[in-house]
C-alpha cells in the first residue's frame, strides 16, 4: 500500500520514502535473496521488526500478549508473528501493524481500550481494528492510526487530553481527530502529528514542557497543563519522535530541535534542564527517535547519534555514562527505533542492531547477559562482527591453552590458524591445545565468514614458557630439566657451606 499524496504535501516529505528507500538499498542491492530489516519499533520491554519479504518478528516481553504469537511467553530471540506487513508500532505493552492491504492489527495490552476493538481485554493474538489505514503510533497507553485519506484517529488512555478529541475520556473505539494528516507519535502521554503543510501539531500532557509552549504564558485557560485539543507548535516540520516526556522534530533544512523533559541529557542540549520551548541541537539530520530518557537521530552522511540516559547502555557507546550531547554511535545507520531503555538501529546493508537493557529479552540475542553497552546484532543480512577478539598468552608445556572468539552476524563459521596455515579441524569458536608443546608457540588468527564474505581476528601470540611444570599444579621445578633451582635446594646448599667455613675455622686453633 502506497503512502498517499496530498496536493499540499511538501515536496521534501513526498519524497521521503525514496530517501529511506535509498539508504536501505545503499549496499544491499547486491544480495538478491537479502532478508534485509526494514522497519522496526521499541516497546517499555519487546522489539517489532518487517523484514523486507513483508515478514514481522518479535521479541521480549510477551506478558499482556505484546508479541502476537498466541501465547504469553517471553521470547529472548525473534519469533515469526504475522506477514505482508509494511509498517510496525510499539506501545508500553501492546503492539499494532499495518498489512499491505491496508488492515490494522493490534495485540497485547487492553485495559484502557488501546487496541481499539471496543473491548478492555488483554489478547495475544492480532486482531483487525480498520481498513485503509498507512501510518500508526503507539504510546503508553494510547494509539494513533492515519487512514490514506488523510484522517487522524485515535484511541485509549485519555486523562491529559493525548487523543485531542477535546474531552479526557478514554476510548476503547478509534475517534476522528484531525485531516490532512501524515505522520504520528505517542510520547508517554501526548501526541504529536505533521501536516501535509508541514506543520506540527500536539496535544495531551505539557507538564515539563514536552509540546513546546509554555502553557503558563500562553495558554493560560489550559487546564493543568492538559492540552485536549491539537496545538499548532512549528511550522517547516519533517520528521517527529515523542519520547516518555520530550519532543523531537526535525525541520526541512535538517535542524534538529528538542523540548521537554531533560533530566538525563535527553535533549542533548549540553544541559540537564529542561526545555518548555524548542531549543536546536544539530544540522544535517535525516531520521529522529525517542525513548523512555534517551534519544537518537541520523544525519545526511548515515552517522549515528545518541544522548540521554545511558545506565542500561542504551546510547550504544560501550558506556554506562549519561550524555547531555550527543555522541556517535556508528557511521552507517540507515533506520532508529527507542524503546524505554533499549535502541534499535538498521544499517544501510539491512542488518538489525541492538543495544541498551536485554531484562525481557528484548534485544533479541538469546547469548547476551541482561544488558549490553554496545550494538549486537540481531538479524537481516550482514557481514560477522568480531565483538571479542582472541587474547595472547604465555603457557608453560604440557598445560592446555584456549582461543576463543565471539562474533555477531547470520550463520558464521570459523577457521583457526597458526602462523597464517590453516589448523585442520579447528572450525568453532573455540580452539584448545590440550597439552602444549614448544613447537605450539605462535601467531594464532581465526577467519569468521557467512555467505556475505569474511573477516580476521586480530594475532593472538602463544608464547610457550620451556622447563616448566610439565602438567604438574605446583611450581616446583624439581624434574623440569633445568629452570630456575628451588629454595629447597637452596637452603641446603647454603647450610652445607656455612658448615664447612666453621670446620675451617676451627682447625685454625
Amino acid at each position: 500500500m502506497k503512502r498517499p499524496i496530498f496536493t499540499k504535501a511538501p515536496v521534501l516529505y513526498i519524497l521521503r520514502p525514496l530517501f529511506f528507500t535509498v539508504c536501505i538499498l545503499a549496499v544491499a542491492t547486491s544480495q538478491a535473496n537479502a532478508a534485509n530489516v526494514i522497519k522496526i519499533a521499541g516497546g517499555e520491554g519487546h522489539s517489532l521488526f518487517v523484514t523486507n519479504d513483508g515478514t514481522l518478528w518479535a521479541m521480549g516481553n510477551n506478558d499482556k500478549g505484546e508479541l502476537g504469537d498466541g501465547t504469553y511467553t517471553r521470547r529472548n530471540t525473534p519469533v515469526q508473528v504475522a506477514s505482508n506487513v509494511i509498517t510496525v508500532a510499539a506501545g508500553s505493552k501492546h503492539s499494532l501493524f499495518v498489512k499491505n492491504d491496508g488492515t490494522l492489527w493490534a495485540t497485547g495490552l487492553n485495559a484502557t481500550g488501546q487496541l481499539g476493538n471496543d473491548d478492555t481485554k488483554d489478547i495475544n493474538t492480532p486482531v483487525q481494528i480498520d481498513t485503509d489505514v498507512f501510518a500508526v503510533a503507539a504510546g503508553r497507553w494510547h494509539s494513533l492510526y492515519v487512514k490514506s485519506d488523510g484522517t487522524l484517529w485515535a484511541m485509549g488512555y485519555n486523562e491529559f487530553g493525548q487523543l485531542g478529541d477535546g474531552t479526557l475520556n478514554v476510548h476503547n473505539t478509534p475517534v476522528q481527530v484531525a485531516t490532512n494528516v501524515v505522520a504520528v507519535a505517542a510520547g508517554g502521554n501526548h501526541s504529536l502529528f505533521l501536516k501535509t503543510d508541514g506543520t506540527l501539531w500536539a496535544m495531551g500532557y505539557n507538564g515539563t514542557g514536552q509540546l513546546g509552549v509554555d502553557s503558563a504564558d500562553y495558554y493560560p485557560d489550559v487546564l493543568d497543563d492538559k492540552f485536549l485539543t491539537p496545538e499548532q507548535i512549528a511550522t517547516d516540520v519533517l520528521e517527529i519522535a515523542a519520547g516518555w516526556n520530550h519532543t523531537l522534530f526535525v525541520k526541512t533544512n535538517g535542524e534538529l530541535w528538542a523540548m521537554g523533559w531533560n533530566i538525563d541529557g535527553q535533549l542533548g542540549d549540553g544541559t540537564y534542564m529542561g526545555q518548555g520551548e524548542a531549543v536546536q541541537i544539530a544540522t544535517g539530520v535525516d531520521f529522529v527517535a525517542a525513548g523512555w530518557s534517551h534519544s537518537l537521530f541520523v544525519k545526511t552522511d548515515g552517522t549515528l547519534w545518541a544522548m540521554g540516559n545511558n545506565i542500561h547502555g542504551q546510547l550504544g557507546d560501550s558506556t554506562t555514562t549519561k550524555r547531555n550531547s550527543p555522541v556517535q554511535v556508528t557511521t552507517d545507520g540507515c533506520v532508529i527505533a527507542a524503546g524505554w531503555h533499549h535502541s534499535l538501529f538498521v544499517k544501510a546493508d539491512g542488518s538489525l542492531w541492538s543495544m541498551g537493557s536485554n531484562v525481557s529479552g528484548q534485544l533479541g540475542a538469546a547469548a547476551l547477559p541482561s544488558q549490553s553497552a554496545i550494538p549486537v546484532y540481531i538479524a537481516g543480512d550482514s557481514l560477522p562482527v568480531i565483538a571479542t577478539q582472541p587474547v595472547s598468552q604465555t603457557i608453560f608445556e604440557g598445560r592446555s591453552a584456549t582461543f576463543t572468539v565471539v562474533a555477531t552476524g547470520p550463520t558464521p563459521t570459523y577457521q583457526w590458524k597458526k602462523n597464517n596455515e590453516a589448523i585442520l579441524g579447528a572450525t568453532s569458536a573455540t580452539y584448545t591445545i590440550p597439552s602444549v608443546k614448544a613447537s605450539d608457540g605462535g601467531s594464532y588468527t581465526v577467519v569468521v565468514s557467512n555467505m556475505l564474505g569474511f573477516v580476521t581476528s586480530n594475532a593472538a601470540v602463544l608464547t610457550v614458557s620451556v622447563g616448566g611444570n610439565n602438567g604438574n599444579n605446583n611450581n616446583s621445578s624439581g624434574g623440569g630439566g633445568g629452570g630456575a633451582p628451588s629454595l629447597l635446594w637452596l637452603g641446603v646448599v647454603g647450610v652445607m657451606f656455612a658448615l664447612r667455613r666453621v670446620r675451617k675455622f676451627q682447625a685454625l686453633f
